[in-house]
């Protein structure tokens, strides 16, 4: 890991647009983050961490996509109005090559790979993510630096 200090308003807004640019849907991203909120970290990888959280709110969200990031030097949360996980699920979503089962829809690519290298870089950090989620309602993914 080469961490740096980062000033979070300036990475997250970068990496926002460049969601919004390659989103094959419209999206609305709000961020909450004041100017001088800094985390240290290695900017590859969080930067991969973040991309990969905001891309899955889109590909698990409907036609209507809203997405709010709110972070500070502590930490960081990223909430959808997506399809949601089973509760069952939840534990399952950090372990390399699981997919959640949902119904029959086979629209949404993937290896199952994301959230488990999400997992390990934040473990890799020393920080710790938790994720809260209501089937219908959406998801928020949680990272305490």
């Amino acid at each position: 890991m080469a961490k740096e200090k980062i000033n979070l308003k300036t990475f997250l807004a970068s990496i926002i647009e460049q969601q919004k640019l390659k989103a094959p849907k419209p999206c609305e991203i709000i961020l909450e983050c004041p100017e001088d909120g800094v985390v240290e970290a290695d900017t590859t990888h969080f930067s991969n961490v973040i991309a990969n959280l905001i891309d899955n709110s889109i590909k698990y969200s409907g036609d209507s996509v809203n997405i709010a990031i709110n972070a500070d030097s502590t930490k960081l949360s990223i909430s959808d109005n997506g399809i949601g996980i089973p509760e069952k699920s939840i534990p399952d979503i950090w372990s390399k090559f699981y997919r959640v089962p949902h119904d029959n829809r086979v629209d949404i690519r993937g290896y199952g790979i994301g959230l488990f290298y999400v997992k390990s870089i934040v473990d890799k950090h020393g920080w710790e993510i938790r994720v809260v989620s209501r089937q219908g309602k959406g998801s928020t993914f949680a990272i305490k630096f």
